[in-house]
């Protein structure tokens, strides 16, 4: 009694093969659209959380905003984005001194722009308006709003 040799023809292998590219073809570019979808909703709610904690932060420092200090004469120092930062993410007194027990941290840690390429710059402030550069958010003191600074400029309504 003779063994029969059972193998997949080489036209089955292709078809397997071509229907693996259809599929692949369909489904990567819905899992890059995602990606995408998914840092601008990340990005949505960071700005959501943090202007929400300013607020706050305005709340327990008389009507200061974050990036400013109340000097001793009660007039306020420039606006600084580094200060910016900190005062958020750690602790200050009643006049926004840094180290204070009072008031804070109202951030766990200060977010990062996923639209900005520099880890340094993707978690700093800057004053004025978004331009994409130097800085991965940007508060205008002006007005008192905060944005997130990329080029894509329906990043700035959010």
């Amino acid at each position: 009694m003779g063994t029969s040799v059972k193998a997949f023809t080489l036209i089955e292998i292709m078809m397997v093969v071509v229907l693996l590219g259809i599929l692949a073809a369909i489904v990567v570019p819905q899992i890059s659209g995602a990606s995408d979808l998914a840092r601008e909703t990340a990005l949505r709610n960071d700005l959501r959380m943090v202007r929400t904690q300013i607020e706050l932060y305005k709340l327990h420092h008389e009507g200061l905003y974050p990036g400013y200090v109340i000097l001793g004469d009660g007039s306020t120092s420039e606006w600084a984005g580094e200060r910016f930062v900190l005062q958020m993410a750690g602790t200050t007194d009643n006049t926004g001194d840094l180290g204070g027990t009072g008031c804070g941290p109202y951030l766990e840690r200060f977010p990062t722009n996923a639209y900005v390429a520099s880890p340094t710059a993707a978690t700093s402030v800057k004053e004025g308006s978004p331009d994409g550069v130097g800085a991965g958010w940007v508060f205008d003191p002006g007005v008192n709003k905060f944005h997130a600074n990329d080029a894509n400029t329906d990043h700035h309504e959010f």
